[in-house]
């Protein structure tokens, strides 16, 4: 689902797991796709609001 995902110009990657989020970051980019990983634990409002930082300032670079 993720790489269907990317292959529509999705960049980002979110997980509550690093390890497995940075396995399948390194897969799709293997097919030459530009995805980045953010961590994030949807129960956790402090996580939430740490992507949302992240993912906004990726995105004005």
């Amino acid at each position: 689902m993720v790489k269907q995902l990317a292959l529509k110009g999705f960049k980002v990657l979110a997980s509550r797991n690093p390890e497995k989020g940075h396995k399948a970051i390194q897969q799709l980019r293997e097919s030459n796709l530009d995805v980045s990983f953010v961590s994030i634990d949807v129960d956790n409002q402090e996580s939430i609001r740490q992507a949302s930082t992240t993912v906004n300032e990726r995105i004005d670079q």
